[in-house]
């Protein structure tokens, strides 16, 4: 298997082109190109909840969601992982996108930049922002959002189902391996990203408190994607769950977590 990394929207496009046959980023770019003709669908998730974080400069007064009301928010571009999760964590301030300005950028890089010459009060992003204040973590909050997934083009899944059933099986097991044995995965991620292992820890833990064992794609979860953008609102449309029922159904769930 050869993994691609690409940033934005060129990992969708390379998955609705068919230059890449499993995709692995967030729920509301795999939405937002169904909305537009697509037929991508999620097979599982990773997670179901929102693990990125609230982050401000170290001396900053703000401590709660309610106190952005009124303050300038760095998100990536409209409609990505950071902007849909800075919405759903308004809301559970009591707050909506008219009390506060986004801030849009191409990437993190921009946005910690924005914060960090005070063009922004606050930016949304998975840890670790070194030289930053984490000020509230959401994977704490536990707010329903599909922050990323594994993607199939549906005729993919329906033509080579037996491949994209090993595709998870593998997947399953590395879930196992790095709940059994976070360095490792720490390690892996590391030299994958090419950053130091304490950098990796950070990003991990909120991560590893959402994994599920079997990481059925939730519907509200796919839902709060949903409530935010306009047209479809039925998320069983976006959802194939068969593939991880069926791993489920055959015992490979039971005998991979049984084993010693």
């Amino acid at each position: 298997m050869k993994v691609i990394q690409a940033r934005g929207a060129a990992s969708v496009q390379a998955l609705v082109g068919g230059t890449v046959e499993f995709g692995t980023f967030g729920g509301p770019s795999a939405v937002a190109a169904n909305l537009g003709g697509a037929d991508i669908v999620f097979i599982a998730a990773k997670p179901n909840y929102s693990v990125i974080s609230l982050w401000t400069r170290k001396d900053s007064p703000l401590k709660t969601l309610g106190d952005l009301k009124g303050k300038t928010l760095a998100v990536s571009r409209p409609g990505s992982a950071t902007h849909t999760a800075a919405r759903l964590a308004l809301r559970r301030g009591g707050l909506t996108d008219k009390d506060v300005k986004f801030l849009h950028h191409g990437g993190l890089p921009e946005m910690f930049a924005s914060l960090e010459q005070g063009l922004a009060d606050a930016a949304f992003s998975s840890p670790p922002r070194p030289g930053f204040r984490e000020m509230i973590d959401l994977a704490a909050l536990k707010i329903p959002y599909l922050q990323g997934a594994v993607e199939v083009q549906r005729s993919f899944l329906q033509t080579r189902r037996p491949l994209v059933l090993n595709f998870m099986k593998a997947f399953l097991e590395s879930l196992k391996a790095g709940k059994d044995n976070p360095e490792l995965a720490v390690a892996a991620i590391a030299k994958r990203m090419r950053m130091k292992p304490e950098e990796i820890r950070a990003a991990y833990a909120p991560h590893e408190r959402v994994w599920e064992a079997v990481p059925y794609v939730r519907a509200d979860a796919v839902q709060a994607i949903l409530d935010l953008t306009p047209g479809e609102k039925n998320p069983e449309r976006f959802i194939d769950n068969s593939l991880l029922k069926e791993l489920e159904d055959s015992g490979f769930v039971r005998e991979l977590y049984n084993k010693k």
